[in-house]
C-alpha cells in the first residue's frame, strides 16, 4: 500500500505527532482554533488512509496560522513551550522539508482520496464510474509528478498490483462499458481489461447461446449508438439517469 511507503509513513507520522500534541493539551488547542480562526487538522473519513491524508491536507492548509500561532507570544507564554515535546513539533513546524514532503503526499494521495469518496457516495451507484475514476487518478498523479515517470510509474504499480488484486472484477469493467455518460466521451477506453471484462460477464451471467447472440447484437447497437439508443430521449438521458 501506499501508507506502507517509508517516506510517506515518516510524513504521516509527523503530522500525527503535530494533531497529537495540539488536541492533547487544552490551551494549545484553544490556540491554535484562535489562529486558524476555528478550523480543524484533524478531518476524519471512512478509512484510515483517507484520514491520514485529509489531516496532512488541513494542516498543509494552515500552515502560515501554524507558523504564526508557534512564533507568537501567546505561545511564548505557554509554561511547557520549551519540553521536549513541544520542541520537536515546533522544529517540524518551521521545517521546509516537512512541508515539501506533505505536498508531495498530497499530490499523490489526493486523487486516490476522490476514488474513495466515489465509493462512499449515496449520490450515484459508484460501480458505473469505478473503473473511470481510477484511470483519472492515476493520469492526475502523472501530472502532479510533471509526468516524469521515476516519480509516478512506483505509485502506479502499486496502485495496478491493488487494483488488479483486489479491487478490479470484470463486473466493473462491464459497469464502465455499460455506462452511457462515460461510453459516448472520446476519452472512453474500450482496451483488452474492458472488453475482456464485459465478455466475461456475458459468460458467467448468461448461459443460454441464443441469448448471449442477442445480447452481442445488442451490444453492437450499444457501440454505435443506433437503433433506441440513437432516440433523442436516450441521447439526452445519456448522463441524467443512473446507468
Amino acid at each position: 500500500d501506499l501508507g506502507e511507503r517509508d517516506d510517506m509513513k515518516l510524513t504521516v507520522h509527523r503530522c500525527q505527532e503535530i494533531t497529537k500534541f495540539i488536541y492533547n493539551h487544552a490551551y494549545v488547542l484553544n490556540l491554535m482554533r484562535k489562529f486558524t480562526n476555528g478550523a480543524e487538522l484533524i478531518r476524519p473519513a471512512q478509512t484510515r488512509f483517507a484520514t491520514n491524508v485529509l489531516t496532512v491536507q488541513g494542516i498543509v492548509k494552515q500552515r502560515s496560522s501554524l507558523r504564526q500561532m508557534f512564533s507568537s507570544d501567546d505561545w511564548v507564554a505557554y509554561p511547557h513551550a520549551y519540553k521536549r515535546k513541544a520542541a520537536t513539533v515546533v522544529d517540524t513546524i518551521f521545517d521546509v522539508d516537512f512541508w515539501e514532503s506533505c505536498v508531495h503526499l498530497l499530490k499523490i494521495c489526493i486523487p486516490l482520496v476522490k476514488v474513495l469518496r466515489l465509493v462512499d457516495s449515496e449520490d450515484r451507484p459508484s460501480i458505473g464510474y469505478l473503473y473511470e475514476s481510477m484511470d483519472r487518478a492515476k493520469e492526475a498523479i502523472r501530472d502532479n509528478m510533471k509526468g516524469k515517470k521515476k516519480l509516478y510509474m512506483p505509485i502506479w504499480k502499486i496502485i495496478d498490483e491493488r487494483w488488479s488484486g483486489q479491487l478490479h472484477r470484470p463486473l466493473h469493467a462491464a459497469a464502465y462499458y455499460l455506462n452511457p455518460a462515460i461510453r459516448y466521451l472520446p476519452t472512453f477506453k474500450k482496451d483488452r481489461e474492458v472488453e475482456y471484462g464485459m465478455l466475461d460477464c456475458i459468460d458467467v451471467l448468461v448461459s443460454d447461446s441464443k441469448e448471449q447472440d442477442a445480447i452481442h447484437m445488442s451490444i453492437n447497437k450499444y457501440d454505435t449508438a443506433s437503433g433506441t439508443m440513437a432516440r433523442d430521449t436516450a441521447v439526452r438521458c445519456r448522463t441524467t439517469m443512473r446507468p
